[in-house]
């Protein structure tokens, strides 16, 4: 064996060029990941992908991957320039040179970190964005002079007043700031009275072409006619017509009372009888009523009114399915098997709406029902469906069929799909007024913030499908939620 071989390795000292590879590479990155938590389309798509809670983890991950970056980059950078030309000095000249790169690097780590770290997600500001978006694609859905068509995506789809109205409702809430200019608003409004039925009794059916009137579409017209009068948006929108408006306004008021029956439930028909009460109908009927009330609207019938709506939140209240924990379309007909997280949530924002008229009436049992609801969010409901928290936006009821037919009537009804997403947001939206318990306050606000996020389903959901009232609903919600977390101005 040669004497080469039997010498021991000896290794070989890191040349100095690899620290400056290694400041380049990590410098590099560093800069690459500050470059891409700054980009707003990707902040936008990571919202909707990954929602507001995941959103916020992903940026602390993100600003301890930057941090890292530079501190790394510039400590390799420091020490190649050590290497390369301080560390051969005489000694004073590497003491101070040693000095000056420890202090630069201090200096140019916190002033580049300082300029490198990615901001913190604005949620609000990402979602509102997405809300602008909306309103104006709904406001571009308008056929020449007439309603909305019913579809986002077939130019062909019909005109349908109900849409029109949702998407005014959610576009006519405080602060008096549209999406589109008030002149737009208005072309709607009066779009909505050249489609009415030529009969009073009527209103307007499920679809422009329909010869005979809903109930919860003049309930929704009603209520979008009252946030119109509202002060802040009365003069923008009728400016010297507002007598034109409150006009329109009575008179619808007395088509949705005449739809009131004496068992204090309404119908979605006129001339009806009994059985054929439903839920829906009778939610947005007592929800116009409530807004009208409260917004004083009501002139000389202000008695009648709150008659109707203590006997609409009476029935609304008896209807009640113990069984299932829940709402259903028609209540009392042998055979509901599911429960509707839809309609629970809807009846719980308007019950809670109608507390300043009606608190009396809410009573123990009310609590039980509202308890019964947010804890669906953690406990299944019934043995098909998830827990709230894990269930997809998309998973919705639809009235079943036995409950469209209307007995002596020659109509059916339209088999309506309840979103449950929207209406648990718009529930939780009064949570500020609920009177709860300590425990239940407690329950309310965790499920309201396991809702809270994941609104990106919620976003991806409504921008998969083509139906208007999916994105007018979601809109108005999601608004109802805005103006609910808005501190009040100053009188």
């Amino acid at each position: 064996m040669s004497d080469e071989a039997l010498k021991p390795a000896v290794r070989k000292p890191r040349r100095p060029r690899d620290g400056g590879r290694l400041a380049a590479v990590t410098l590099a990155l560093g800069t690459l990941a500050t470059v891409l938590g700054k980009m707003a389309e990707i902040k936008k798509a990571l919202f909707e992908l990954l929602g507001p809670d995941r959103l916020q983890s992903l940026h602390l991950g993100m600003s301890v991957l930057v941090v890292g970056l530079f501190v790394v980059g510039y400590s390799a950078l420091g020490w190649w320039l050590w290497r390369r030309f301080v560390s051969a000095r005489p000694g004073r000249w590497r003491l101070g040179g040693a000095t000056a790169l420890v202090l630069g690097g201090l200096v140019t780590t916190g002033c580049s970190l300082y300029v490198a770290l990615p901001p913190q997600p604005d949620i609000d500001a990402l979602l509102n964005d997405e809300l602008d978006a909306w309103s104006h694609e709904l406001i571009g859905l308008r056929k020449a002079e007439g309603t909305l068509r019913s579809d986002r995506r077939d130019p062909g789809a019909p005109d349908q007043v109900w849409g029109t109205a949702q998407t005014l409702n959610a576009l006519l809430l405080p602060p008096a700031t549209p999406a589109g200019n008030p002149r737009e608003l208005r072309t709607l409004l009066d779009a909505i009275e050249a489609a009415r039925l030529p009969v009073d009794s009527e209103g307007w059916g499920y679809y422009n072409e329909f010869d005979w009137g809903v109930t919860e579409v003049a309930g929704w017209v009603l209520l979008a006619e009252v946030r119109s009068l509202r002060p802040d948006w009365a003069a923008l929108l009728w400016k010297t017509d507002r007598d034109i408006g409150l006009q329109r306004l009575h008179r619808d008021l007395e088509l949705v009372l005449q739809r009131q029956l004496h068992s204090g439930a309404f119908a979605p028909v006129s001339q009806a009888q009994e059985t054929h009460a439903r839920t829906y109908s009778s939610l947005v009927a007592v929800w116009a009523l409530v807004e009208l009330r409260r917004a004083d609207l009501c002139a000389q019938r202000c008695g009648e009114v709150d008659s109707a709506i203590r006997a609409g939140v009476t029935w609304l209240l008896s209807s009640y399915e113990d069984g299932l924990g829940s709402w259903v379309p028609r209540p009392g007909r042998s055979g509901n098997l599911d429960s509707f997280p839809g309609l629970s949530g809807q009846a719980i924002y308007v019950l809670e709406r109608a507390r300043p008229l009606a608190g009396d009436l809410l009573h123990a049992e009310y609590t039980d029902y509202r308890r019964n609801f947010f804890k669906s969010f953690d406990t299944a409901p019934d043995p098909i469906h998830p827990a709230l928290r894990n269930r997809d936006a998309r998973a919705n009821d639809r009235t079943p069929d036995g409950d469209l037919n209307l007995p002596g009537k020659r109509v059916m009804l339209e088999g309506s799909t309840f979103l449950w997403f929207p209406w648990a947001l718009a529930a939780c939206s009064a949570q500020s007024d609920m009177k709860a318990s300590a425990d239940d306050a407690v329950l309310i606000a965790r499920a309201c913030s396991q809702l809270g996020g994941r609104l990106n389903d919620l976003v991806r959901y409504v921008k998969s499908e083509v139906f208007v009232y999916i994105m007018a609903e979601s809109l108005l919600a999601l608004r109802l939620n805005e103006v609910a977390r808005t501190p009040p101005r100053p009188a």
